[in-house]
């Protein structure tokens, strides 16, 4: 990283991530301001939560953390107020989708629309003065002379593909967004830490959405519970509530039948679960709804890329066809298991993303 003299806004989580991509800034001349998001809106989740997370009451403990950390760092430090819109655009979004029987990507919708959106948006209707902003995502940005456009493109880490939750950033969020740790492995980053003497080198991240467990809580009606069906018809017993449940999960089923079976499918309109054995949770294709490409433009036809359908789904060779309607098509080489409506689809072409978007069963 060259020396530069311009101002970067860093997004701090209070994480060793966030806090060394501030300080690799610092070290190459930018001049450093720190702010953080406020989402929990102070009562509307449980009085005691599991663990620390993005969103939940420990928010105004880390919050004090964070600022704590910015004051002996002699970084410039603010916290921006994001609660009202989180729950308009996150959990909103969140709860909906649950509710019509897919599984959700709140972090997506989250990176993308508040943290590199709203976040700077609302940090220059501060006052604010910078020219790029940063986080401490293992995430990459290049820019293509020739197609004059930027690429996103996957962190240098094999370990980590944090480019997969960055998908539906757009050409004017990445002109003017710095990933520091990007070509940095997770490693390097503790060592540079430790060099610094900084507490957080050997902590633990949290990379959970809620500091519980019991998604429901968050829906203003109560799970309703409702029959459980095999594949063939057979009834099997009664579901909590389809909210617990996504496709692919086994555990929580609840069912003595002497062996293993999986969530098939989610019949919201019905308040049905269907479930099968493993093998029918594998599926070859899959559409993929309102699909963003990084470049702004659709390829012409149908391309080879590498899929991801989950951010811990081992990529896999596809074809994707564009659609007119702005969705795509997706087949994969080999059927994959538990392709799940409402999570996301990332397209990538070696380290490069193309883009991505919610899945969808109808194809």
């Amino acid at each position: 990283m060259t020396m530069n003299r311009s101002t970067v806004l860093v997004g701090l989580s209070g994480g060793l991530d966030s806090t060394m991509a501030a300080l690799l800034l610092r070290d190459a001349g930018y001049k450093v301001i720190g702010v953080s998001m406020k989402l929990w809106d102070g009562h509307s989740q449980p009085v005691h939560p599991e663990h620390r997370s993005c969103f939940g009451p420990h928010e105004t403990q880390r919050l004090a953390d964070v600022e704590s950390m910015a004051r002996s760092l002699e970084l410039p430090f603010q916290v921006i107020d994001l609660s009202q819109e989180y729950r308009e655009i996150v959990l909103n979004y969140f709860t909906q989708t649950y509710a019509s029987g897919r599984t959700p990507n709140p972090c997506v919708r989250c990176n993308h629309k508040l943290k590199f959106d709203l976040l700077p948006a609302k940090a220059r209707d501060r006052g604010l003065v910078f020219d790029y902003f940063a986080t401490g995502h293992y995430a990459r940005t290049e820019y293509n002379s020739e197609q004059d456009l930027f690429l996103l493109k996957r962190g240098v880490d094999s370990t980590k593909d944090q480019a997969y939750f960055l998908y539906a950033l757009t050409q004017n969020q990445l002109t003017k967004t710095l990933f520091p740790l990007g070509d940095l492995t997770k490693v390097e980053v503790r060592a540079m830490a430790r060099q610094r003497g900084l507490i957080l080198a050997d902590t633990e991240e949290s990379q959970d959405f809620l500091s519980f467990e019991e998604y429901p809580q968050l829906f203003e009606q109560p799970p309703r519970p409702g029959p459980i069906f095999g594949t063939d018809g057979g009834l099997l017993g009664e579901h909590r509530g389809l909210h617990h449940y996504t496709i692919g999960q086994r555990r929580g089923l609840r069912l003595a039948t002497g062996k293993p079976l999986y969530v098939i499918r989610i019949e919201p309109e019905r308040n049905t679960l269907i479930i099968g054995s493993k093998q029918e949770t594998y599926s070859d294709r899959c559409r993929i709804e309102h699909v963003h490409w990084i470049s702004g433009v659709a390829p012409p036809g149908p391309i080879e890329v590498i899929a991801r359908i989950r951010y811990k789904h081992r990529p896999a060779r596809a074809i994707v066809k564009p659609q007119p309607d702005g969705s795509a098509l997706l087949r994969f080489a080999q059927p994959q298991s538990a392709i799940t409506p409402g999570q996301s689809a990332v397209l990538y072409q070696q380290d490069i993303v193309l883009g991505g978007g919610p899945i969808s069963l109808q194809t």
